[in-house]
């Protein structure tokens, strides 16, 4: 059927702050991280009010961008209208390549994909009932046979720069975020150093599993990671970094734990958050273009 709808006129510019109160779910996402970002807004007129809103934020040379456009006007030249005020500026400041993290196959997705960006990875993230985790390591732990050179311990401080080591092939985290919370900084301002947990022999790191806490006593598991000469035994490593974090978790009255898992290399997480009656969450897809 012909639709005869005419859009509104769009422009692109600073938003203000009294207009972002009224625009919570774009803006959701900007606030919680604690960033600053360089602020787009998508305007629509009679009346004026913003359906889009993009952020940008440089880091090193990677820019990393919030994208969100009222479904009605993302196809319909609202969504490249804003995409290009970002790139603009993307340029400006000198950033190599961009990247953002989505919901698969939403309407946001499938727009950027078409735009160019390319998937650098896709993720799940599965919430599971602590007490369930608990006891199923407890069961599956007796299966291990750990060599007795192996230490398995909280992260320390000390320890930071070796796991951005560990880490870095993965892109997954920048400098800014590798850090351990302190006592008395809001949840979310680094990972909690005792229940996350590093597997160690002669002084070198084996792998890490990183874990936030949030708030409603929950755990966050967000990298699981084991050094690429020690992957044959991964299994039994990250058997054993999650079950020293599990017991942790439990100490602190953490109630569930969300896993998030790399489809393309994570399947025994993804497994064990499955077989323990895990709900999963979100799919989401990390995409990136170069500028």
């Amino acid at each position: 059927m012909f639709n005869n709808t005419v859009l509104p006129n769009l422009s692109v510019r600073p938003p203000w702050q009294d207009e972002l109160q009224r625009v919570s779910d774009l803006v959701s996402g900007l606030k919680a991280s604690g960033i600053s970002w360089n602020l787009h807004a998508l305007v629509a007129d009679a009346p004026e009010r913003i359906v889009g809103l993009a952020g940008l934020r440089k880091d090193g040379d990677r820019g990393y961008v919030h994208f969100k456009v009222r479904p009605r006007f993302l196809n319909e030249g609202g969504g490249r209208l804003l995409l290009d005020a970002v790139m603009k500026q993307a340029r400006e400041l000198e950033i190599g390549r961009l990247s953002i993290q989505v919901n698969t196959d939403t309407g946001v997705d499938a727009f950027l994909q078409g735009a160019g960006f390319e998937v650098e990875r896709a993720e799940e993230l599965w919430q599971v009932d602590l007490l369930k985790v608990h006891q199923r390591m407890e069961r599956i732990s007796k299966r291990w046979k750990p060599s007795s050179d192996w230490i398995v311990r909280a992260v320390e401080t000390s320890d930071l720069p070796a796991i951005a080591e560990l880490i870095a092939p993965y892109e997954r985290l920048s400098p800014d975020r590798l850090k351990l919370r302190q006592e008395g900084e809001p949840y979310g301002h680094g990972y909690e150093g005792v229940a996350s947990s590093v597997v160690e022999s002669d002084g070198q790191l084996m792998g890490v599993l990183l874990c936030q806490g949030t708030s409603g006593l929950n755990g966050y598991i967000e990298f699981r990671v084991v050094a690429q000469e020690y992957r044959k035994y991964s299994g039994v490593l990250g058997g054993l970094m999650l079950h020293r974090s599990v017991n942790e978790a439990l100490k602190m009255d953490y109630g569930t734990v969300l896993f998030s898992v790399n489809l393309a290399q994570d399947f025994e997480t993804r497994n064990l958050a499955s077989r323990m009656e895990g709900v999963l969450v979100r799919s989401l897809r990390m995409l990136s273009l170069k500028v």
